[in-house]
Parts: C-alpha cells; sequence; structure tokens
C-alpha cells in the first residue's frame, strides 16, 4: 500500500471522526475495522448530541433502587447473577465516582467536550453534506412522580449557574410541544441546546465518505493483529500488512481485544443496551428524543421508525442477548405514546464502554510510543465523537489542543506511588548487597539468561510523580513495575527484586517462577517472548503470582 502516516484502528462514530480530522490535517490516514463503518455500537444510540450534558449517570443512592435493580424488577438496569463478580470492583469504583464532590469534579472536566459537541458536528456536517440529518429540537425528559423530578434540583441548578438554558413544564406545557404524549407524567424538563439526528449510521457513513473524498483509505482488517514492527505498528489487512508511524486505538467495547497482549489493561467495563424500532399508529409523531426518567428508557423519532432504547445490562460484552429490560419497558412506552407494530424480528443489542469514572481515555498509551487511546465514552459516543476526532488530532500531530488533554489520560487509574529510578544492572552501584546469584544453566534444554538478585534497599525508590511509562500492580504475592521498554523490576515480599531489559523480560519471569518454585512451590507465567511478555503484565494485573498459565512447552519440573 502506499505511505500510510497513521493507522486508525475502528470505525465507529469516533474512529472515523479522528480518522477525518487527520485527513484534513495533512496526513495519510487508513481506516481499518473488521466490518462496514458505524454497524457496531454507533448505530443502537438515541441520536442525541448532548451539548447540555452536565451530570454523568450515577450509582443508585437510594436503598429501595438497589433493591429493585438486585430483584431484577428495575426496567433501567438488569444483569446476569455470574458476571457480578467480575464488574463488582467497576461498579465499587462507580459508587465511589458518584460521591457529589466527584459528579462536579467529573462535570468540569467533561464541559470543554460536552460545551463543542454540536459546533464540531455542524462543521463535519456542513464538509459531507448531512446536514439533514440534525434537529435542533432539543430534549424533553419526563418525570412521572414528584420525587424523580425532586432529584434533579442539583443539575438544574447548576445549569442555571452555566446560563444552559432550560424550562420547566406541567403536563399541559410538555405535550403542546409533543401532542402525542399521554397525559401520564407530572412534571418535565425541556433542555433546549440540546440536538439529535434521524439517522446515526447515515451520519457516520457521511463522514466516511467524506475521509474518502480528501484521500483517506478505508481498509478491512482485524485490529487485534496490531504490533510493533521495528519503529512503525503494523496490522493485517485484507491488502496485505499494513504499517503505519501512529496507530489510534478507537475500538470502544473491544480495545482490550486489541491493549490486553500488548500489556496495557485500563479498567473497562461495558453497559450492554437494547433498542428495537416500531411504527406509530395513526399521525403519532415525535420532534425530539422524548426521556421516560422513572422506566429508565428513550423514546426517538428515526429514519427507520420510532426507536426505543433501553437503560443498562451488565453482562459479558459477547452474552447470548436478554432483553429483559426491553420487555419490561415497552408497555410503559404504549402508555406514554400510541406505538404501532414492531418495525424488526428482533431487538438489537449493542455494548457501551465505561469507565468508572465516566470520562474517555484520550491521548498517548504509556510505554508505548506511537500508540494514541481514544475510547470509553460510555452513553455518549455519537455526542463526543467529532470533538473527540478535533482533539485527538491535535495531540497527534502536535498542535495546540483547544483544551487541556490531561483530565482524560490513562495515567489517572494509577495510584500515585514512588518512582523507581532507572538503575544501573550493577547491585553494587545501587548499594545492595549481591545474594544469591543465579548462574547461566538450561532448563529442560532451553537456555537461561542469567540476572543478579540483589537486595532491595529504600534507595531504590525516590518520591515523585508517578510517571506516565511506568506501571505498578500489586498482588498478594508481591508487585510488579514496568518502565518504558527498558527494565522490569519483580518485587516479592522477601524485597527480593530482579532486574532486567525489557528484551529479556522471558528469562525474568522463569527466574521469578524458579525462586518461588523453590521456595513455597508457587509457579509464575511462562512466556514464549517479549510480545507474550508484555501481555503477561497485563494478565498480571487479574491474577495472583500463584496462577499458572502455559504459553510454552517449558515446565518448572
Amino acid at each position: 500500500m502506499a505511505r500510510t502516516d497513521a493507522i486508525v484502528l475502528g470505525a465507529g462514530i469516533v474512529g472515523v471522526s479522528v480518522a477525518l480530522h487527520l485527513v484534513k490535517r495533512g496526513l495519510a490516514v487508513a481506516l481499518v475495522d473488521r466490518g462496514d463503518p458505524g454497524q457496531g455500537t454507533s448505530y443502537g444510540n438515541a441520536g442525541i448530541i448532548e451539548a447540555n450534558t452536565l451530570f454523568p449517570p450515577a450509582f443508585p443512592s437510594s436503598f429501595a433502587s438497589l433493591l429493585r435493580i438486585a430483584l431484577k424488577q428495575a426496567p433501567e438496569a438488569n444483569y446476569h447473577a455470574g458476571f457480578l463478580a467480575t464488574v463488582a470492583p467497576w461498579l465499587l469504583a462507580f459508587r465511589r465516582n458518584s460521591a457529589p464532590d466527584r459528579i462536579v469534579a467529573t462535570m468540569q472536566a467533561m464541559r470543554p467536550l460536552f460545551s463543542r459537541a454540536i459546533a464540531e458536528h455542524q462543521a463535519l456536517m456542513a464538509e459531507a453534506g448531512a446536514e439533514r440529518y440534525l434537529r435542533h429540537t432539543g430534549w424533553l425528559k419526563l418525570y412521572r412522580s414528584d420525587r424523580s423530578f425532586a432529584g434533579t434540583a442539583r443539575e438544574r441548578a447548576v445549569a442555571a449557574e452555566l446560563g444552559l438554558p432550560l424550562r420547566l413544564m406541567d403536563v399541559d406545557a410538555a405535550r403542546a410541544l409533543e401532542p402525542s404524549l399521554a397525559p401520564v407524567f407530572r412534571h418535565a424538563v425541556f433542555w433546549e441546546q440540546a440536538a439529535s439526528v434521524t439517522n446515526p449510521l447515515a451520519v457516520t457513513r457521511a463522514y466516511v465518505a467524506r475521509f474518502a473524498a480528501l484521500g483517506g483509505v478505508v481498509v478491512t482488517g482485524d485490529a487485534r493483529s496490531l504490533h510493533q514492527a521495528g519503529v512503525q505498528w503494523r496490522v493485517d489487512t485484507a491488502q496485505g500488512p499494513l504499517d503505519a508511524e501512529a496507530a489510534v486505538v478507537t475500538l470502544g467495547p473491544w480495545a482490550p481485544d486489541v491493549l490486553g497482549p500488548l500489556g496495557i489493561s485500563l479498567p473497562l467495563a461495558v453497559k450492554r443496551g437494547y433498542h428495537r424500532h416500531f411504527g406509530a399508529r395513526g399521525n403519532a409523531s415525535l420532534a425530539r428524543p422524548i426521556l421516560d426518567a422513572d422506566n429508565g428508557y428513550i423514546i426517538t423519532s428515526m429514519e427507520q421508525g420510532i426507536r426505543i432504547t433501553t437503560g443498562v445490562e451488565f453482562a459479558p460484552r459477547d452474552a447470548t442477548p436478554t432483553p429483559v429490560q426491553f420487555e419490561r419497558v415497552v408497555p410503559a412506552a404504549q402508555e406514554l405514546f400510541p406505538l404501532g407494530e414492531a418495525v424488526e424480528d428482533k431487538t438489537w443489542l449493542g455494548a457501551r464502554p465505561c469507565f468508572a469514572d465516566s470520562r474517555p481515555v484520550l491521548g498517548r498509551a504509556p510505554g508505548r510510543g506511537g500508540l494514541w487511546l481514544a475510547y470509553g465514552h460510555g452513553h455518549s459516543g455519537l455526542t463526543l465523537g467529532p470533538v473527540t476526532g478535533r482533539l485527538m488530532a491535535e495531540m497527534i500531530t502536535g498542535a495546540t489542543p483547544f483544551c487541556d488533554p490531561a483530565p482524560y489520560g490513562a495515567e489517572r487509574f494509577w495510584a500515585p506511588v514512588a518512582w523507581m529510578k532507572r538503575p544501573h544492572l550493577c547491585g553494587r552501584a545501587i548499594r545492595g548487597q549481591s545474594c544469591d546469584s543465579l548462574t547461566c544453566r538450561s532448563l529442560n534444554g532451553r537456555p537461561r539468561i542469567s540476572l543478579r538478585c540483589i537486595r532491595a534497599t529504600s534507595s531504590l525508590l525516590a518520591d515523585g510523580p508517578h510517571h506516565a511509562f511506568g506501571r505498578l500492580v500489586s498482588h498478594q504475592g508481591g508487585q510488579l513495575v514496568l518502565l518504558e521498554h527498558r527494565f522490569v523490576v519483580l518485587w516479592d515480599r522477601d524485597e527480593r527484586a530482579l532486574r532486567h531489559h525489557v528484551d529479556d523480560l522471558e528469562a525474568v519471569l522463569l527466574e521469578l517462577a524458579e525462586d518461588l518454585r523453590q521456595r513455597d512451590g508457587r509457579h509464575l507465567l511462562e512466556v514464549v517472548h517479549q510480545q507474550d511478555a508484555l501481555a503477561v503484565l497485563g494478565h498480571l494485573g487479574h491474577q495472583g503470582f500463584d496462577q499458572l498459565v502455559g504459553l510454552l512447552d517449558l515446565e518448572i519440573p
């Protein structure tokens, strides 16, 4: 293929927007996806561009709400019981981030993106000839109880402080705005600045067409093949290997499939959601998206019909669909709006990629030169696609970002720890007494690289910020720190430290495995080469030192 400056992996609304902004800045860009652009998570949203969004989704604060969810009686949330243990750490982090002070901090961090969301969409739509899909008709939120409406007081107060226009409406005023609604609610809030689109897939395709018109290339390929080839990044495509200096992961819920083998493990969860299209009886219609807040669904008019989207379901990303939530909300929607027959035979299922602090990850991939991350937009992928594309393109090309990208960096997930300075390989140079030096030997006929085992001392640690290219993972058996392509430190409870260049990481891991076997019979992971070794680092974030995974035919006797 011709010269390529950047590979964008994932052709949803975020990836397409990143690719389009990059090609507008003069880069040769390839957009890679295994399927057609816009057919994944980007297809099934409610079509809302939420410039007025303030507070992110929050963990339920009342016992009654939690009980309804626990008993699987809540239309706004569902879960697979067998998945709870897996998602529990994320849910606890989500609960912590739902504290009032953190909600405000998230709102402040995300305002630069949300405040520009509509303008960035309008700019791309004008270029792509997609303005016909945009509606400037706002977003109407309905509340069936006084209690649910009262729960919006704080958000409404903040909106007033920021000068965001909204109108409080009674039933009659709301029905004057949307005559087809039945009077089954008590309160309404009309957010005037929100916009929406009538066909999210068509918008994404229009942006792809604009990308191609500017010289961008759309390629079918498997993002999971991404790996480093010298100083460049390579991915396998239907047209053969594709190399570029920069690679951007915009894969949403599928990002861990690519990043895990590269040793990058970020705490992403998936909120599954469902939608289905219906006809409308008689002359019923909707001019804007409607949120039925007490029942956790949105009903909106699309080119395909009246779309109903559900709340969240916590389940494995690829598990069989269980649209019980949809079955719960349809009766409520029929009370509110004269729905006709379903347009499709089955309910569509998608997966929202979410971080517990309700912020996406935007920026460099720590420890991986030339690799960039743009995923985790949660419920706001459509809203934030173009503004994300602009910010990422500015960072990648070295331009001045329109806002500070620091709040969206991956580094925020690592707790501040003492930073380990890069030591010389000589243990004496770090004041460590050499001990238990292991000689070169072969294990089952395979050569071993000898490493010096030294006594770790406090001089190994220095106070300072946790660098973007360092990661510390704690385990029951010890800790592991990876430094930027240079050293790996394995630090067990006996305060031993093994260190070497990362190219010999296999030997480092085997060394510690042997040490553990001699002392207490526990085994560590075995690896084949550096790429698998880096994958091990990601795996260790979820497994203890006592877990054994056979990745090659070597065994510790």
